[in-house]
């Protein structure tokens, strides 16, 4: 590690870069992060000032402009939180689960009009909490 990398502007401009680039490939990540340090390296003397510092901070750029600027040349979609399949798939999961828990707690509400074998409450007990939890992980991964 480099003198420069154990400064602490460089440090938050590193660690801000790294949140930033989440949205990229890790193997670009990894890429222009190297790249960035090359940079950094090549605009600041060994033991640079700290406005030094702050000055190639400056030329480089902020680390949202960057990663901006990767994501418009980059020729296809870089998400990582899945494609069009993906959300299909889990708003399937969350209909469905939707259902399940409805039909498993209709025995419970009949239960009130006429007696109910225990073995059917257990089980749609069972249907209504693995559908509630089916329902629930779709809908955190639809909305992040």
């Amino acid at each position: 590690m480099s003198s420069f990398e154990n400064n602490p502007s460089v440090k938050k401009y590193m660690s801000f870069f790294d949140e930033q680039a989440k949205v990229l490939p890790r193997s670009r990540q990894v890429t222009l992060r190297a790249e960035i340090l090359s940079h950094i390296s090549a605009l600041l003397p060994e033991n640079a000032e700290p406005e030094a510092v702050s000055v190639a901070l400056r030329q480089l750029g902020s680390p949202v402009e960057i990663v901006s600027q990767e994501l418009e040349m980059s020729p296809e979609p870089t998400t990582t939180k899945g494609g069009r399949a993906d959300r299909v798939a889990l708003v399937v999961i969350a209909v469905l689960a939707t259902i399940w828990l409805g039909l498993a707690g209709t025995p419970l509400l009949l239960t009130t009009i006429a007696p109910t074998p225990g073995w059917l409450l257990i089980a749609c007990g069972f249907v209504m909490i693995i559908s509630a939890v089916a329902l629930v992980m779709s809908l955190r991964r639809l909305r992040h």
